[in-house]
């Protein structure tokens, strides 16, 4: 189960999005293997389970829309945003 990154680990990643460094359509390509070693780079321990992260969104119908889903989840981007967590949770509360 992927478990969130640290606060650097994501901005890392960010930038790497950005600047194109974090190529989707390369990691698509790799073997798990050559996956978990660029995974690497960015999370630490958790290659391996951001690569299964991955690789569960490669195997859905709609590869696009879970490939999105990753870089959110990733990036925590949109609803996995630290601010939209807090959202969720109060309304959950509430």
């Amino acid at each position: 189960m992927f478990k969130c990154l640290l606060p650097q680990q994501v901005e890392e990643i960010r930038k790497a999005m950005k600047s194109k460094d974090f190529n989707v359509v390369a990691f698509i390509k790799m073997s798990s293997e050559q996956r978990i070693k660029e995974f690497q780079k960015y999370a630490g321990d958790m290659a391996e389970d951001m690569n299964v992260l991955f690789e569960e969104k490669l195997v859905l119908k709609n590869k696009e829309r879970g490939l999105k889903n990753f870089i959110e989840k990733v990036g925590q981007v949109g609803r996995y945003s630290p601010e939209k967590k807090a959202q969720l949770e109060q309304a959950r509360a509430e």
